[in-house]
């Protein structure tokens, strides 16, 4: 679901979702290069950091990733620790 940055119609405000905990993920690519929308965009990925919520900020990385897990179902989709890992 898109969020808006501002209050539309149906659609909730995507500070107040982040404050809420409703979301687990946020994907943030900068559209543009205008002062407003890169502090608009400064602020949603510094909630998210401050939330500790998962956070995208690299295009073709959102891209592979939903890739991920989109080609899987999410009862094949394991969390492992780092140590897993090694």
């Amino acid at each position: 679901e898109s969020l808006r940055w501002q209050i539309s119609g149906d659609m909730p405000e995507v500070i107040s979702v982040l404050d809420e905990r409703k979301i687990d993920l946020v994907i943030n690519i900068p559209r543009n290069a205008e002062t407003q929308s890169l502090e608009n965009d400064y602020i949603i990925r510094r909630k998210a950091i401050d939330l500790n919520i998962s956070l995208i900020t690299n295009i073709e990385f959102a891209r592979i990733y939903v890739r991920a897990i989109h080609k899987y179902p999410i009862n094949q989709l394991t969390t492992k620790s780092w140590d897993e890992y090694k």
